[in-house]
């Protein structure tokens, strides 16, 4: 019979960009070995992401994530050691209406659709061809000519005041079975309603058979307040707004100091005590 670990039981889900990855796309020495020694004492370890399985995925082997992912800012969970998706929520029929009204209105706003199948970019602009190159995202430029089939994001892209623009135009549309969050200043994302990353964190730990008040979730943007707040406890890194710090109740040093080893020490003190 395998002994017990101090950390199992333990789930711990990060933030990706910004929390555990830095601007430069790399992941702090010090959160590194912190991750490796939060699974080899037991917990399990995974990624709260808005990006696909593709893109996530670089960074879930790079640490060796030993639980299944939440991407896609919510809509999905995938398993990453399976490369299977194993639940995912999707946009009502209605979402394409949504998204002609949308691009009507703002033209040059780049937008992207995805699906189980595929990222689609569905208006071109600077802003989507830098994000499909910085998150390695496997996509196609193509009509928007198609009906919504497993359809779980939508992501706009541009500068941050016709960004703030959509979002308020957003608000005062009729989109039922749609919920709308901001992933970055830059990035406008409309979902499925009811999938949050604070949603599929309770969905996760479930599956996992993870008590709530031993789940644990660090995240630095508005598109992980849900995250945070529904975690067991809840982890903002220094620079992360004010809601997000208020919401998480407990703040660590930055991204680029090691924000997640942070997190780590402080659930290494919390179940191991004295031997932390």
């Amino acid at each position: 019979m395998q002994k017990k670990r101090p950390l199992d039981g333990v789930l711990l889900v990060s933030d990706l960009d910004g929390t555990l990855l830095t601007d430069q796309f790399e992941i702090p020495p010090r959160s590194l070995a912190a991750i490796t020694r939060f699974m080899e004492e037991g917990g399990l370890f995974s990624l709260a992401t808005g990006r696909t399985e593709y893109s996530a995925g670089r960074y879930a082997s790079r640490v060796s994530a030993n639980a299944p992912g939440i991407l896609y800012n919510g809509a999905v969970i995938y398993d990453f050691s399976k490369e299977a998706f194993i639940w995912n929520a999707s946009m009502p029929p209605e979402v394409k209406t949504v998204l002609q009204t949308i691009l009507t209105a703002f033209p040059e706003v780049g937008a992207q659709i995805y699906s189980l199948d595929f990222v689609s970019v569905v208006n071109p602009s600077e802003l989507i061809t830098e994000h499909v190159s910085n998150e390695g995202i496997q996509s196609r430029v193509r009509e928007l000519d198609e009906k919504p089939r497993q359809w779980v994001k939508l992501l706009f892209a541009a500068p941050e005041e016709r960004i703030a623009e959509l979002e308020s135009f957003a608000a005062a549309m009729e989109h039922k079975g749609i919920a709308c969050v901001k992933s970055c200043p830059i990035y406008f994302e409309m979902l499925p309603e009811g999938a949050s990353k604070g949603e599929t964190l309770l969905r996760l730990a479930q599956m996992l058979g993870i008590k709530k008040e031993n789940t644990a979730a660090v995240g630095d943007y508005y598109n992980d307040i849900e995250l945070v707040s529904s975690a067991g406890t809840g982890f903002a890194p220094a620079g992360a707004p004010q809601e997000v710090k208020a919401a998480a109740g407990h703040v660590v040093g930055s991204c680029e100091d090691g924000a997640v080893a942070d997190v780590i020490e402080y659930l290494e003190r919390r179940y191991m005590g004295s031997n932390a």
